[in-house]
């Protein structure tokens, strides 16, 4: 690659090769922007964004971001009508992503579909493309609206009382409407991410130690307790990622 007019370089990739970093600043002039990279490539960066993990260190280097402050919306959710809180649950949203490594799509509805049926819940699905096995869960759960490859989920999110996902990218989504969810990571990377705890929603812990039970009884939690629910909702509050853009913009233009 021929770095020599290169002014800005762009990197969104996980744990980045220092190597690359080494040869990119050593060709060029370029100034070296990075998002998600938590490999020690990214204090070879001029600054780096980490929207979606935990600070370890509580403190901020001089070049390195953290947390939701630094979250880009995709542009669906600038014009979103936020979540309106319901006291009682009438719909939930089952968005595990991707491709659902651990199948949490299938262990959720497994548990809480005879509990929803009876008291009148309404569950949409929506899946990743990836995601191989849809038949199986129209023919199993014939009263979910499955949905697939969506273009757009925020319109969907919004009428959401409550969501089952895991700690990626789309509960920051959620959050941002104000959505209590119910989490679960997908793999230990997940664990480090910064809804991975207790702090807002409902979290359950990694998808293969938690117990058998835990999706339909996080379940009946919340909806035995709308107090509980609605404080999760009002924390959520605290969220406005509209603004991130130009919060990153502004520090970019600093370099």
């Amino acid at each position: 690659l021929n770095f020599q007019n290169v002014s800005l370089t762009i990197v969104d990739f996980l744990d980045f090769p220092i190597k690359l970093i080494e040869t990119i600043k050593n060709k060029s002039k370029s100034k070296i922007i990075s998002f998600e990279n938590i490999s020690e490539s990214s204090s070879f960066c001029d600054i780096t964004f980490n929207a979606i993990y935990k600070n370890k260190k509580n403190k901020e280097s001089k070049n390195t971001y953290y947390g939701p402050n630094y979250f880009i919306l995709r542009d669906e959710f600038l014009l979103t009508e936020k979540y309106s809180f319901n006291e009682n649950i009438k719909t939930i949203l089952i968005a595990y992503g991707g491709t659902d490594p651990s199948d949490l799509t299938l262990k959720t509805l497994s548990e809480i579909y005879n509990y929803c049926n009876d008291n009148f819940i309404k569950i949409i699905v929506v899946l990743g493309k990836p995601y191989q096995k849809r038949i199986i869960l129209q023919r199993e759960f014939p009263n979910v609206i499955v949905k697939q490859n969506l273009f757009s989920i925020s319109g969907i999110m919004s009428i959401s009382d409550l969501a089952f996902t895991s700690s990626g990218r789309t509960v920051f989504e959620l959050s941002h409407l104000n959505v209590p969810c119910i989490i679960t990571s997908q793999n230990p990377r997940e664990e480090t991410h910064f809804f991975s705890d207790y702090d807002y929603h409902k979290y359950l812990g990694l998808s293969n130690e938690i117990p058998s039970g835990s999706f339909l009884s996080s379940l009946k939690q919340l909806y035995d307790s709308p107090k509980v629910r609605h404080e999760i909702h009002i924390k959520l509050k605290e969220f406005n990622f509209n603004k991130n853009i130009k919060i990153i913009t502004n520090k970019i233009a600093k370099l």
